[in-house]
C-alpha cells in the first residue's frame, strides 16, 4: 500500500522562506526555464501526478529544517524520488500576505501589511479557481483553522495571512467555495481515506499551510 501511495502521490516542499516573523533576505531571482526546447524536453521527462501536495514552511531557515535530526519526518519526505524541493524560490517583498497572494495569484493584490484585506473577496485570476475550472479538485488545509471556510483573521497561532485562498472565497468571478477552505484535521482524515482507497478521496491539488510562530 506505502508503494501505491507513493506512485500516487507527489509532494512539493515550498520551503519558501518568506516570513513575516522570522524573514531571511534574499534577494536571488527565481530562475525560469526561458528556452523553449528546454521546456518541452522538461515537459516530456517530467511525472504526470494524480495528487500533487504543497507544504510551505516558514520561521526557520532552510538550512534549519533540511537534514534535521529535529525534522525527522519531514526530511524522509524530501528525500523521497517522488517529492521535489523548491530550493531556488525565494520572498518577492517583505511580509507574509503580499508573498502569498504572489504565489497563489501572482499578484500581491494591492494588499498593505497584514491587515485584511478591505476588497476581499477579490475577483482575479487564481491557483485555486483555475483548478477547478479545469476539473481538478482542491483544497487548502491550514494548520490551527478552527472549521472550514472560517474567515476571520485569528484563531489561536492561524493567522489569515497565512493563508490566501480565504480572499477569494465566495460565488463570484474567479471566485471558490469556502468548503475549500479546511482545518489541517480534514487532511489528516483525508491520508486516512486515502489509504484505504487511494483514488477517491484525496483531492488533485492541495496547500497545507502553517500557523504563525510555529
Amino acid at each position: 500500500m506505502k508503494n501505491q501511495f507513493l506512485k500516487r502521490l507527489i509532494v512539493l516542499f515550498g520551503l519558501v522562506l518568506f516570513v513575516e516573523c522570522n524573514k531571511e533576505n534574499n534577494t536571488s531571482p527565481i530562475v525560469l526555464l526561458q528556452n523553449q526546447s528546454q521546456q518541452k524536453a522538461t515537459n516530456a521527462t517530467m511525472p504526470k501526478a494524480d495528487h500533487i501536495v504543497i507544504v510551505i514552511e516558514e520561521n526557520h531557515g532552510y538550512s534549519q529544517i533540511n537534514g534535521s535530526s529535529s525534522a525527522p519526518y519531514i526530511n524522509s519526505l524530501a528525500k523521497d524520488s517522488f517529492s521535489v524541493k523548491f530550493t531556488n524560490s525565494y520572498a518577492i517583498t517583505y511580509g507574509s500576505q503580499r508573498d502569498y497572494l504572489d504565489l497563489y495569484s501572482g499578484s500581491d493584490q494591492g494588499a498593505s501589511g497584514g491587515s485584511h484585506p478591505a476588497n476581499e473577496p477579490f475577483t482575479t485570476a487564481n491557483l485555486g479557481r483555475q483548478l477547478i475550472d479545469a476539473g481538478k479538485s482542491y483544497s487548502t488545509y491550514s494548520q490551527g483553522l478552527p472549521y472550514t471556510g472560517y474567515n476571520s483573521d485569528s484563531s489561536g497561532a492561524y493567522v489569515r495571512r497565512h493563508n490566501p485562498a480565504a480572499n477569494w472565497m465566495g460565488k463570484g468571478t474567479n471566485q471558490i467555495p469556502s468548503s475549500t477552505n479546511q482545518p489541517f484535521t480534514g487532511w489528516e482524515k483525508g491520508q486516512t481515506r486515502f489509504q484505504a482507497q487511494p483514488i477517491n478521496h484525496l483531492q488533485h491539488f492541495l496547500l497545507i499551510l502553517q500557523n504563525c510562530q510555529q
